[in-house]
């Protein structure tokens, strides 16, 4: 078997172990292929040897003062380190022990960093970290604790006043001082309870939610975000902003329009997102009929992903536009949002069918397989004027471009159409648009 290149650059250096070194003897003594690569490498490193050579040594002393210099931290350094993993371990620890919710007892051993082996590791690691980046990272972390401390005084002087009620011990204060400088939402409820926090399928919550409490249902709709903390939470209804957990069982079964980000023992995604996901858990799973829009990325002992992850088509055309009379019925019940077949109207229009509504959007009129056996001039003279026609006389507009990928994907018609972009993009008010979003437009007119 032939080895690669970097194989033998190590073996003209001189660089492989014995064993290795006897195993590439035998091999080139066999392989004129490779014999000519070492004999190619072997010249290219006289060459290079004799050019460093006739530039002229350079001396031990100029060469170490062209390397970077180690300078070991100061101990006072070392010492603020330590001082600072240990304060926040220990903070860390307070905080969650002296939480209303048992946090640390549901936490998976995998997870918990207060066992001595996980603090242990986790000081050290710390220490590690905070001594190798130095100054500058620890100014960030002295910026950020300022930040949320400003934020705890906030919230602790509004608690005092009666404004805002604050229950749910140091972990609440600590999550919502977090909230309130890196949510930027202009209300925010908070509800906690020793049991159970449920938002009823006939209730709506028209801010951000924080809901606390042993167990965290979500049956109904949740304008903003949502952010619950619990043993377990299950969002059975609409989260119409993004969704954060922590929580031992996350299960979603409704819909959340934004991102997804989870922290839990299991996780179980069986309901819609049209975001990402983002989950940390021991085992995670995306069954049969659960849909992430966006990407999925996860951190776990076991992920199984059944469901759907990225976008599905969302829009139809014929072959030839030749539909049946039961085709835009058919995609509405399959979820599509638009329909390519129609040149009834100039401008796209919402359709009702009996299994729902979709948009029916004009094809082309003229596409870039007309001009195969002419001049591919004729592709953009034809689009050019058309849109000079429009843009002067009938506003709004909708020119489809069609090319395709065997035929427009060729250097003589991605010419013209680089050209027709080019051109349609010096004129303001344009708006270089997919189908869907197009097809997304027309049903929030209607």
């Amino acid at each position: 078997m032939c080895h690669d290149e970097l194989m033998m650059m190590l073996y003209v250096d001189g660089e492989l172990d014995e064993s290795r070194r006897r195993e590439l003897d035998a091999h080139l003594s066999e392989c004129g292929r490779c014999g000519a690569l070492v004999a190619a490498l072997r010249v290219e490193t006289r060459v290079l040897a004799e050019a460093l050579r006739d530039a002229g040594a350079v001396s031990a002393e100029a060469g170490a003062a062209l390397l970077p210099v180690y300078a070991a931290p100061s101990k006072a350094r070392v010492v603020a380190a330590v001082a600072m993993s240990a304060v926040s371990a220990g903070i860390l620890r307070l905080l969650v022990e002296s939480a209303s919710v048992p946090v640390a007892s549901w936490l998976p051993d995998w997870l918990n960093p207060f066992q001595p082996e996980g603090l242990a590791t986790l000081l050290f690691s710390a220490v590690v970290y905070l001594v190798q980046e130095g100054e500058v990272i620890m100014s960030s972390l002295v910026t950020t604790a300022g930040l949320v401390a400003l934020g705890v005084l906030a919230l602790t002087a509004l608690s005092a006043v009666g404004r805002v009620r604050l229950r749910g011990g140091p972990v609440s204060l600590m999550a919502l001082s977090v909230l309130v400088l890196a949510t930027p939402v202009d209300a925010m409820d908070v509800r906690r309870g020793p049991a159970t926090v449920t938002i009823s399928a006939d209730q709506t919550v028209d801010d951000t939610l924080v809901a606390l409490g042993d167990t965290v249902q979500i049956d109904g709709i949740v304008t903003g975000d949502l952010i619950a903390l619990g043993r377990r939470v299950r969002v059975r209804g609409t989260v119409m902003g993004n969704l954060i957990t922590l929580a031992r069982d996350v299960e979603v079964d409704g819909s959340v329009e934004g991102s997804i980000v989870q922290f839990g023992q299991t996780v179980t995604m069986r309901g819609k997102t049209n975001g990402n996901l983002y989950a940390f858990g021991q085992t995670i799973s995306v069954p049969s009929g659960g849909a992430v829009g966006g990407n999925a990325t996860t951190f776990s002992e076991t992920t199984t992903i059944e469901g759907a992850v990225g976008t599905g088509p969302v829009g139809w055309f014929s072959p030839v536009a030749a539909p049946t009379v039961q085709t835009a019925e058919f995609l509405a019940e399959a979820g599509y949002l638009w329909h390519g077949d129609y040149n009834d109207t100039d401008l796209p229009y919402a359709l009702e069918t009996p299994k729902g509504r979709l948009v029916a959007i004009a094809h082309s009129d003229f596409t870039d397989n007309r001009t195969l056996r002419a001049s591919p001039r004729d592709f953009y003279n034809a689009y050019k004027d058309t849109f000079d026609y429009l843009y002067k006389h009938e506003a709004p507009s909708i020119i489809n471009l069609t090319v395709h990928a065997h035929f427009g994907g060729r250097p003589l018609m991605s010419a013209m159409l680089h050209e027709l972009l080019h051109y349609m993009k010096g004129f303001s008010g344009v708006w270089f648009a997919r189908h869907d979003e197009v097809a997304r437009w027309v049903l929030k007119q209607n």
